[in-house]
């Protein structure tokens, strides 16, 4: 679900992330909070950076990725690893769905999601492209 996992790796690979990439990073930099909307900024806020594992060949381990801040440490956890940033963009729906529907998010965090999400559309309309 909004993972895209057809694009293989060399076994063994490693991929070596950037050396200021880490799981504290502000996912949103404050220059481009103006570009997005609150429902965004909040669900990425939800997030955290993590690193692929390796358990599989369809990303090498340490790929970077996001992990759901609430549920992503736990078993079963979710985890997104898109192939490229298009791939992202393009599945940034299902970071939200993901948080609507988590047992570990506590119920102040869908309310205020819920808010977010319901003047969501008419923000997209008015922000600078």
């Amino acid at each position: 679900k909004g993972l895209s996992t057809n694009h293989s790796h060399g076994a063994g690979k490693l991929y070596e992330p950037p050396a200021n990439l880490g799981p504290t990073i502000d996912l949103v930099p404050p220059e481009d909070r103006r570009t997005i909307t609150d429902q965004t900024a909040f669900v990425m806020q939800q997030m955290k950076v993590c690193y692929f594992d390796g358990r599989s060949a369809n990303r090498p381990a340490g790929f970077p990725g996001l992990a759901c801040k609430h549920c992503g440490e736990k078993r079963g956890g979710r985890k997104y690893f898109w192939s490229t940033a298009n791939r992202f963009t393009n599945n940034g729906s299902t970071l939200t769905k993901h948080l609507e529907e988590c047992k570990s998010i506590p119920d102040s965090v869908r309310e205020r999601l819920a808010f977010y999400k319901s003047y969501h559309t008419r923000q997209m309309e008015i922000l600078p492209r």
